[in-house]
């Protein structure tokens, strides 16, 4: 399944914003016992003593889920009961930085999140049962994926700096990562540095075709 976008961005002027989420500043409220800025407020009305049973008591519930969820957990295999059936998986891909511009070389060294989100038959659970948990984080590595990556042969493909997931009691998991990749392209520079550059990228899955993975833009 091939997934392809442009983008436009000027050398100095850039004409994009990033509206994801910062991958290491938004605050939520996670499964690990952080809590956003409002609650964070009520909890420093908690006694230490009391804080501290309530995060022992977040850390079981959380080591239990986990449990119960990963340990017949076939990463290999689609996470459909119906394997029939297509999974869907939401792509967004946001520019983060220009890093490097090479006039002499015709190449842009770019910073680049990505964001991936399906469902997954086999991650569920009820909260009610695990302390109210509604979401735990995860290593990518722990689920099934997608695979996805570049196909483009004009875009090299550079490293990985940030990669996590998240996994909602819904089934729903996300998963972040953000990567380096180098586009080498004829530049225009008849304005410089004011020029206005079109990125053409494409994605694919590597072992799943479109009667598999549907890949389909996600635009937040």
């Amino acid at each position: 399944m091939k997934f392809s976008l442009s983008m436009q961005f000027g050398l100095i002027c850039m004409t994009f914003a990033n509206s994801q989420r910062e991958v290491n500043g938004e605050n939520t409220t996670t499964s690990s016992g952080e809590v956003n800025t409002e609650q964070g407020n009520l909890r420093d009305d908690i006694k230490p003593e009391r804080r501290q049973r309530i995060d022992d008591d977040v850390m079981m519930h959380i080591s239990d889920l986990k449990m119960e969820l990963f340990s017949n957990y076939h990463k290999e295999i689609r996470p459909l009961r119906n394997q029939e059936e297509k999974i869907e998986v939401q792509l967004n891909v946001v520019i983060n930085d220009i890093i490097e511009v090479s006039l002499v070389e015709a190449s842009i060294l770019l910073s680049v999140s990505i964001t991936m989100s399906w469902y997954d038959d086999y991650l569920r659970w009820e909260p009610e049962l695990y302390g109210m948990i509604t979401d735990i984080d995860v290593s990518p590595p722990e689920v099934w994926s997608p695979r996805v990556n570049i196909l483009d042969l004009e875009i090299a493909y550079v490293g990985d700096s940030v990669n996590y997931g998240v996994v909602h009691h819904n089934g729903m998991v996300i998963t972040y990562l953000r990567q380096f990749i180098r586009v080498s392209q004829l530049l225009s520079a008849r304005y410089f540095p004011y020029d206005i550059q079109l990125v053409k990228f494409a994605y694919q899955s590597w072992t799943y075709d479109d009667k598999k993975v549907i890949l389909k833009w996600h635009p937040n």
